[in-house]
């Protein structure tokens, strides 16, 4: 098995692992193996996994999982089931894509045992049938095509392609529903061991399930999740990735449907390990104790040494007056006669006109180009898409700016560099870098903008902006990222950490990070005071009341359904297919029960 996981390794392109990914893969391996060889080992472990963007948590935990999953498949002693919970569908979608193409150069490397991975959201549905009748539901239809067979557009093929050596390029084909094999299949004949489907990602045969935080609540007392998920499986590997993000009342919810869930796992003689894995978490014991009930056993994070910043980033903090002197005519026929008057200046217009300032003057290039700006407002995130769509596509403001000799001035005398005592320059109406640096990439175009939030999803492509809420807080990695922009404080110190975390991941990058504060916010106003309360902070511990009364009482009620659809599966034994979930002799039975 060594070998096959060597050349696995070599092919996803992983020749050397960090020393915390190693760490990970050694703990996390060993840990597995000893709760199959040693029987009074442990019952349930918890770890704890807190590293920085970008520093590979993925591959420190799915890597070791993985080499343990294929050592229970070979050995045909244990069966390793691996059920991985996410916040936010933008990362789900980010995950279930990397996962594919790691698997599909394992199962390559495979002869029988092969690794199948299913994903259940929203956008899944339950089968072939339902997709065609709820076609029209919002949620189908940005996630698949049904015109020309059934094709997924949530992603696309992800396999990594060889011209030659050293020359690589990802396939991006289309993926398709393949009846006949149950799973996806790309135009390119990738056959891959995804399943799109509820009712094929709940059988025996699935070994990793991707769900989110309200699929996990619908799943609990189904009885497929039970009998096919985890009573088929002697060790569940629970994760929860960017944990931190569970809290206040949803979190709450999630800490007793976590409960619920290795409540369930024990209850059928199950081992588990639970890993919680942040970027931006405080007291990681005290939180993962107060979410899970799990004791932490370690908590894995990079040696001090590893911690050493090589990037550099720019931070840019805007604060506008609140007024501005404008100076109007006092007859239309005069062009002499002018009086002051104050005009109020509105945050939002302040943060258009920088967005233009900052994407038409840094240097940009075919590779790194993109900016990303957040909001946590739905109703101003449209009118600041509108008034940027507007000011560069219909009015083409930035033209004003990049003019060559405006009256009674020569720009000639700049060209080599911006003269300073200019006063058009001054006032900011000169942007000399758009003039004159022509190596921008797209100068003197105007700036396209995206809109994204989780009612609409639309295609992110290449677009130079994509304006957005917390909706891409996680789980959107583009590399041609290389600014962010923030409208108004946020909300929180792990949600800059986040949003600000999607831009520049590489260590050679140079990020511009701009933050436009609102003059009549007294948090806004704090923050542009005391810039280190973002910059060198630590973050505090997040609020987490899983003793709430009402909390408890729902989730009471709902563990009566759990233990009602376990002792149905118990006593009736599986289904034979998805549809007799509910016949009438379970509702008999639950009615008896009751």
């Amino acid at each position: 098995m060594g070998n096959i996981i060597l050349k696995w390794l070599k092919k996803i392109s992983i020749i050397r692992l960090s020393r915390f990914q190693r760490t990970c893969f050694i703990k996390i391996f060993d840990t597995l193996y000893k709760m199959i060889t040693t029987p009074s080992y442990k019952e349930k472990v918890a770890y704890a996994m807190i590293a920085e963007t970008g520093a590979g948590k993925t591959e420190a935990y799915f890597l070791p999982v993985i080499a343990s999953m294929l050592l229970g498949k070979i050995s045909n002693k244990f069966n390793l089931k691996l059920i991985a919970i996410y916040p936010r569908i933008a990362l789900m979608d980010d995950q279930f894509r990397r996962f594919i193409m790691y698997l599909y150069e394992l199962n390559k490397l495979t002869k029988e045992n092969k690794i199948v991975i299913g994903i259940d959201n929203t956008y899944i549905p339950r089968n072939e049938k339902v997709l065609r009748e709820k076609y029209e539901e919002y949620e189908y239809r940005i996630a698949w095509n049904i015109n020309k067979g059934l094709i997924f557009k949530r992603i696309r093929c992800p396999v990594i392609c060889k011209i030659k050596e050293g020359l690589e390029y990802e396939c991006q084909s289309s993926l398709k529903y393949d009846p006949n094999q149950r799973f996806i299949m790309c135009s390119s004949d990738h056959k891959l061991y995804a399943r799109v489907f509820k009712e094929h990602t709940y059988r025996k045969d699935t070994d990793i399930v991707i769900l989110s935080p309200n699929i996990l609540l619908q799943r609990l007392p189904e009885k497929s999740f039970i009998r096919n998920i985890i009573d088929e499986s002697d060790i569940l590997v629970v994760v929860l990735d960017d944990c931190h993000l569970y809290y206040g009342l949803s979190g709450s919810h999630m800490s007793l449907a976590i409960r619920r869930l290795l409540r369930l796992i024990s209850s059928l003689n199950k081992k588990i390990l639970l890993l919680g894995i942040s970027a931006t978490m405080a007291s990681p014991e005290i939180f993962l104790k107060e979410l899970t009930g799990l004791n932490i056993s370690e908590i894995l994070q990079p040696e001090e040494d590893e911690m050493e910043r090589k990037a550099v980033e720019y931070y840019i903090l805007i604060m506008p007056e609140t007024v501005s002197m404008k100076r109007v005519k006092l007859h239309k026929e005069s062009e002499e006669e002018f009086e002051e008057e104050l005009k109020p200046i509105k945050p939002l217009s302040t943060m258009i006109q920088t967005i233009m300032c900052v994407m038409h003057n840094m240097k940009r290039t075919p590779l790194k180009y993109k900016g990303i700006g957040f909001v946590d407002s739905i109703d101003v995130l449209h009118r600041w898409y509108y008034y940027m769509k507007n000011a560069e596509e219909d009015l083409r403001l930035f033209e004003y700016r990049v003019k060559l000799n405006p009256k009674d001035f020569n720009c000639n005398m700049c060209s080599r560099g911006p003269y300073i005592d200019c006063p058009i320059y001054k006032v900011g109406e000169c942007w000399w870098f758009a003039k004159f640096d022509k190596y921008i990439y797209r100068s003197g175009e105007p700036l396209t903008f995206r809109i994204y939030y989780s009612k609409r999803r639309e295609k992110l492509d290449k677009e130079d902006c994509i304006l957005t809420t917390s909706a891409l807080e996680v789980g959107y990695d583009d590399p041609k990222l290389i600014t962010f922009f923030q409208y108004k404080g946020p909300r929180s110190l792990i949600s800059f950490a986040q949003r600000k975390g999607r831009v520049a991941r590489s260590p050679t990058d140079r990020p511009v990070n701009v933050l436009v504060l609102s003059p009549y916010s007294r948090r806004d106003n704090f923050i542009f005071n005391n810039d280190d309360y973002l910059l060198n902070s630590k973050f505090n511990e997040l609020p987490l009341n899983y003793e709430n009364y009402y909390i408890q009482r729902s989730h009471a009620r709902a563990s009566i359904l759990d233990y009602m659809g376990y002792f149905s599966s118990e006593i009736l034994g599986p289904p034979i297919t998805y549809e007799q979930e509910f016949s009438s002799e379970h509702r008999k039975l639950l009615k008896n029960i009751l």
